[in-house]
């Protein structure tokens, strides 16, 4: 084997990794043998399925990923660590299963296992005789993957190392690249164009390869004596980009499936094919979001032609016999509505996909996108106020925000989204009015309620004094690395302000607003529970068309009446609201359709907006009120992100933990 790269835990298990895939297809095209291994599958059979979830959902900016692996990387590194686990259970409620003690004592015992776990993936590894060790690093990946280039090293010598991803990216790699000395070739950035190139010179010349012949975002060990290479753009350090999206090639996922049919939970995992249609950011290249530190600064936006794309998903589709597709970019490129969608709604098996999306489309696109098989979108909500997202500079009001969920609930479109307070400039009381707005949407999808984050790249991070702030590493980063003050802020990608709180989960540190829509937000939450596949409680503010009239049905807790008739003015104010005007003009087309007096009118909206079925935002009316039928939500088996159902979690953990190393070899 040329060779080998590795997907090391904390990776999603139910979806193989593009970027690896990627790699993969490209290598292989150009006639390298390669092979791609699934460590975080064999991990979660490590250390059990439930506690492998457990970890896989905390936080990202917390690095437990890392904490844990930090025993097999830096052994002689021992921070304090219950400072690091008494922070880590305040933000992290659902990790503890039981009490906290239990979850203490599983979390020790898990972290001292690493190096064993790390021992195992460096056997099947090197059993391969790769000349070429490759990890890709994401969030939490990152010091697992240190932990078994540092093994190969010693192991295996000759063996050439290297890393990428997203946690390798300009100052963060040449951070990791200066410090880990085990770890030979870091790229920064998109490596599409440059892996194929940059392996031949590897399996030609070793370590060895010359200054001039390293590829522009890849930093080599002989960097590390004649100086790092510069770039004129960004943050000053190299960033490899694909500038054509077609030569982009479709993924391979032929050893993820290979894994995951020998997988000891492999009943439990409902699996997902990820796509990529585009990189970039079309709304980011124009206005950035404040808080948004993706695409490593570069926010220039390609896509693949809409032909290309809808045969890559075909031959996914049929290669997998996998109808679950979710596509990792960034953003739907908008020309895709007019081509690429209506071309899937002709498709005989409707797929489920995932994509992310800008939250201001029309009522029509979100229907095509149901007929499309598109169930589920990040449309990037954020908030339900104006001013909130202004700050943020999110290109969106909330009045369209309040319509994207309606028209999601009505076309049964599952929205992936969260409420994100802490801007700098927001005033508490701006929270207690949003509280005030929520029980009128308990028929729709609640989203989460979080606290901002301030990430590498972001406006906020790039220039912090235009808000005032100053940003350094996050605190745990200190638990995780042996490494300065300096290397932490380098390697980091999530920050913290000096004046940021636990505000979204220390309740004493909230103010009468924040705390009132923490409130507010956990009801909706409750009333939209899951019940138990494939139903989901759902409250329904729906009208009927009948003879002689209209029915409204209202089972919200707000709800004046669970029933009742409308009387015509009534039903043509709401569907005159149904797309937001402003009032001004509902007020003049309520008059022309019905001779009514302003009086009358105002009386009319007065009641209507008292029974919470009309809300006045922005200077308009958003009429909540959905048509008859209204769908179910999606089922689990068709969640197009792909799902993983824990069953005896606890018989599971106590076998995995009761296994020796020597037994998992």
């Amino acid at each position: 084997m040329d060779i080998t790269l590795v997907n090391m835990p904390f990776a999603a298990i139910q979806r193989p990794s593009i970027a690896l895939g990627t790699l993969r297809s490209v290598l292989q095209a150009n006639g390298l043998k390669v092979h791609v291994t699934y460590a975080n599958l064999w991990y979660a059979e490590f250390i059990g399925l439930d506690p492998y979830l457990r970890i896989e959902n905390t936080r990202a900016q917390d690095v437990l990923g890392d904490w844990i692996f930090g025993a097999a990387a830096f052994p002689a590194h021992e921070p304090e660590h219950d400072d690091y686990l008494d922070r880590l259970f305040r933000v992290n409620r659902n990790l503890a299963r039981g009490s906290v003690r239990q979850t203490t004592e599983l979390l020790h015992r898990i972290r001292r296992q690493s190096s064993s776990f790390v021992d195992l993936v460096t056997d099947r590894v090197l059993a391969l005789s790769p000349r070429v060790v490759g990890c890709t690093s994401m969030f939490q990946q990152n010091v697992a993957s240190l932990a078994l280039l540092q093994r190969i090293r010693e192991r295996a010598p000759h063996v050439v190392t290297m890393m990428g991803g997203a946690n390798c990216e300009t100052v963060m790699g040449r951070t990791l690249h200066e410090n880990f000395h085990w770890v030979d070739y870091v790229v920064s950035g998109e490596a599409d164009e440059l892996i194929a190139d940059l392996c031949k010179k590897v399996l030609a010349h070793g370590r060895d390869v010359p200054s001039s012949e390293v590829p522009f975002g890849v930093f080599a060990p002989n960097h590390r004596v004649v100086g790092y290479p510069v770039a004129k753009n960004g943050d000053g350090v190299p960033r490899a980009i694909v500038q054509d999206m077609r030569k982009v090639p479709l993924p391979e996922y032929d050893e993820y499936f290979a894994e995951l049919d020998a997988f000891l939970y492999r009943s439990d995992v409902l699996a997902c094919l990820p796509i990529e249609t585009s990189r970039g950011c079309w709304w980011g290249a124009k206005s950035h979001c404040t808080f948004c530190g993706l695409n490593g600064g570069n926010m220039s936006y390609r896509s693949k032609p809409a032909q290309q794309a809808r045969a890559e998903i075909e031959t996914l589709v049929a290669r997998h016999k996998v109808h679950r597709i979710q596509a990792v970019d960034n953003i739907l490129d908008t020309r895709y509505l007019s081509d690429l969608i209506p071309s899937l709604a002709d498709r005989e098996e409707k797929l489920s996909i995932f994509f992310e999306v800008k939250s201001n489309l029309k009522k029509h696109q979100i229907e095509l996108f149901s007929r499309s098989g598109i169930r589920s979108v990040q449309p990037g909500i954020e908030s339900l106020d104006t001013r909130v997202l202004q700050l943020m500079r999110k290109g969106c009001a909330a009045w369209q925000n309040l319509l994207l969920l309606k028209w999601c609930r009505q076309y049964g479109v599952e929205v992936v989204w969260s409420i994100i307070h802490g801007f700098p400039g927001e005033a508490d009381e701006w929270h207690a009015e949003t509280a005030k707005l929520i029980p009128a949407l308990h028929h729709l999808q609640p989203g989460g309620l979080n606290a901002l984050r301030f990430d590498r790249y972001s406006p906020y991070f790039n220039r912090p004094m235009d808000w005032g702030l100053s940003l350094k590493a996050g605190r745990a980063y200190q638990f995780a690395y042996p490494l300065d003050a300096a290397g932490l802020e380098g390697i980091a990608y999530f920050m913290e302000s000096d004046r940021q709180t636990n505000a979204g989960w220390d309740e004493s540190a909230r103010g009468p607003g924040l705390a009132a829509l923490f409130e507010a937000h956990e009801a909706w939450r409750k009333a939209t529970q899951f019940s138990g596949p494939p139903l989901w409680r759902m409250p329904i503010l729906a009208i009927e068309r009948v003879e002689g009239g209209a029915m409204l049905t209202d089972t919200r807790d707000c709800a004046a009446a669970r029933t009742c008739r409308l009387a015509p003015e009534e039903v043509s104010l709401l569907d005159l609201s149904d797309a937001a005007p402003s009032l001004v003009n509902l007020r003049r087309a309520v008059v022309t359709q019905h001779g009514l007096s302003d009086e009358q009118v105002s009386s009319l909206i007065e009641r209507m907006v008292d029974a919470r079925y009309l809300v006045l935002v922005d200077g308009r009316a958003v009429s909540l009120v959905l048509d008859h039928p209204v769908p179910l939500r999606i089922r689990i088996r068709d969640q197009p992100t792909g799902y993983i159902r824990v069953r005896n979690a606890a018989n599971s953990l106590n076998r995995a933990l009761e296994l020796s190393y020597s037994e998992l070899r």
